[in-house]
């Protein structure tokens, strides 16, 4: 599932445990390395940071506070940071991502009616 948000320049897309049709459609529209959208398909096993000429691909884990169903003891995101994007994708519900969309949406949103 993709979610989009923007904010003046900065485009905000979340994908939660993203397919290979909305992967592709990340990698036309954002110009990703195609081994960047092979990554986002699958959890890793490491942190890492790469380079690109447009954009800087981070793979971090977090620690999980709560119990977990699926006894994970952490919690994989990936981030692409360009110029005017933002990318974050995960593999499950991530109560923080969530949490932070809802309050960029309402703040997105009064910007609107002020403006």
């Amino acid at each position: 599932m993709i979610s989009r948000n923007t904010y003046k320049n900065l485009i905000w897309v979340d994908a939660q445990s993203p397919n290979q049709s909305e992967v592709r459609t990340l990698m036309e529209e954002f110009d990703l390395h195609p081994l960047v959208t092979e990554e986002l398909l699958v959890k890793t096993l490491r942190s890492k940071v790469d380079v690109y000429k447009n954009f800087i691909y981070m793979i971090l884990h977090f620690p999980t506070i709560t119990h977990t169903h699926r006894g994970e003891k952490d919690i994989e995101i990936d981030f692409i940071i360009g110029k005017n994007f933002l990318i974050t994708a995960h593999y499950g519900l991530v109560d923080t991502i969530y949490e932070f969309s809802k309050i960029f949406e309402v703040n997105t949103l009064l910007k609107k009616l002020n403006e």
